[in-house]
């Protein structure tokens, strides 16, 4: 079976709920309202995609890689990252509870009101991220 492609692709109140997506690419696509509860996405690509008002609810990204995405009101809750790469990817009041990052990096990547609440960092990188970003950002009962 081949990798699905959704190139210019719109989901409107969807729900990916107990969803597997292996090496799936998101091209241009943009999520608005939508669900992603319990969904796996494995070494997905997601290339200027736009999620906005998105929930991440049990979520798992295992290599997934995140380009020039941006995030718009999203809320992570119990999400789990790991080996995820965000480049140069934008987290506009983004909330983040509960999320777990594992080795995942963060390259050019721009956080305005962000709000990281009990989350947890193991061997994240942050590589130029955007300097006057980070002090907007909310840092409570981080694990690191």
């Amino acid at each position: 079976m081949l990798p699905a492609t959704f190139h210019k692709a719109t989901f409107r109140k969807a729900t990916f709920r107990n969803a597997t997506f292996r090496k799936a690419t998101f091209r241009n696509a943009t999520f608005r309202k939508a669900t992603f509860r319990n969904a796996t996405f494995r070494k997905a690509t997601f290339r200027k995609a736009t999620f906005r008002n998105a929930t991440f609810r049990n979520a798992t990204f295992r290599k997934a890689t995140f380009r020039k995405a941006t995030f718009r009101n999203a809320t992570f809750r119990k999400a789990t990252f790991r080996n995820a790469t965000f480049r140069k990817a934008t987290f506009r009041n983004a909330t983040f509870r509960k999320a777990t990052f594992r080795k995942a990096t963060f390259r050019k990547a721009t956080f305005r009101n962000a709000t990281f609440r009990k989350a947890t960092f193991r061997n994240a990188t942050f590589r130029k991220a955007t300097s006057n970003a980070l002090p907007l950002c909310q840092f409570r009962n981080i694990n690191s």
